[in-house]
């Protein structure tokens, strides 16, 4: 499925409230039975969700292609074996003909620039870029080799942006960044 999204249809900003306890109520109980830390946890999501459209807002037109997608992808390792990469992508989208991942981390993330690709493999700050490098490879496999920009967002920091990897430029070829997963 695929979404179009315009400035238009974000305008639901009144409908959060609704669709969260709507969501509340189908899983778990009455929201009006919520109390304390429950309380606390829906104004919580409630606020997110709101960030998410204002942060989707800046963004239109675009063409919403996937949430919660898992995807499998073989990848040849230099020595013959063959490993299974796999995830769950938050977020796909298109823009302007380009495809975006977008990946929300609840945690902190390491905002330096990502200087050299080997500091993927050495330091273990870098495992949210390693994966949004593997989830660019799984997409452009999917898609044709098309180009794919990724983008982690920071739902605490949200309001700062979004860390791009990259320079905020597609990923023109996986093969250009995949000789270094590969051994």
């Amino acid at each position: 499925w695929s979404s179009d999204v315009c400035s238009s249809d974000l305008l639901f900003h009144k409908m959060v409230l609704p669709k969260v306890d709507e969501a509340i109520a189908k899983e778990f109980t009455d929201p009006d039975d919520l109390e304390g830390k429950n309380l606390l946890l829906r104004n919580v999501i409630v606020e997110l969700v709101h960030q998410v459209l204002r942060h989707d807002e800046k963004q239109v037109p675009i063409r919403l292609l996937s949430l919660e997608q898992k995807y499998y992808q073989p990848f040849a390792l230099s020595d013959g074996r063959t490993v299974i990469l796999k995830g769950v992508i938050d977020r796909l989208e298109e823009q302007e003909g380009s495809l975006r991942v977008i990946d929300y981390k609840t945690g902190k993330v390491d905002a330096k620039v990502l200087k050299d690709m080997n500091e993927l493999f050495t330091d273990p700050a870098r495992k949210e870029d390693f994966q949004t490098v593997c989830y660019a490879y799984m997409v452009s496999q999917k898609h044709s080799g098309r180009p794919v920009e990724v983008s982690l967002i920071t739902l605490k920091a949200m309001s700062k942006g979004s860390k791009k990897f990259n320079q905020g430029k597609p990923l023109q070829r996986s093969e250009e960044h995949t000789s270094e997963l590969q051994s």
